[in-house]
């Protein structure tokens, strides 16, 4: 099986997501930048990269490209809402 295109690793097969985690996909799947969603989260922009680094991880994304590619396709903002 794989996941959005990658091989999950055995830790990645069944990917939880905290509600943090889930709040920044939903608001950066509405288009907001990270400066916003920092600011309507009341976050540090810093923690919002963090938590952004930590959903690339989770994902097996090879970068910030990759994750941006998949975080707007149509296939994973409909995941979301499924599963979300």
């Amino acid at each position: 099986p794989t996941l959005f295109g990658k091989k999950p690793d055995r830790e990645s097969e069944s990917i939880v997501f905290t509600n943090r985690e889930k709040e920044v996909i939903r608001l950066m799947n509405d288009g907001e930048a990270m400066a916003n969603i920092g600011k309507s989260l009341n976050l540090h922009i810093k923690t919002i990269y963090q938590i952004r680094l930590t959903l690339i991880k989770k994902l097996g994304c090879s970068g910030r490209t990759d994750f941006f590619n998949i975080s707007r396709s149509e296939t994973f903002k409909a995941w979301t809402q499924l599963n979300f």
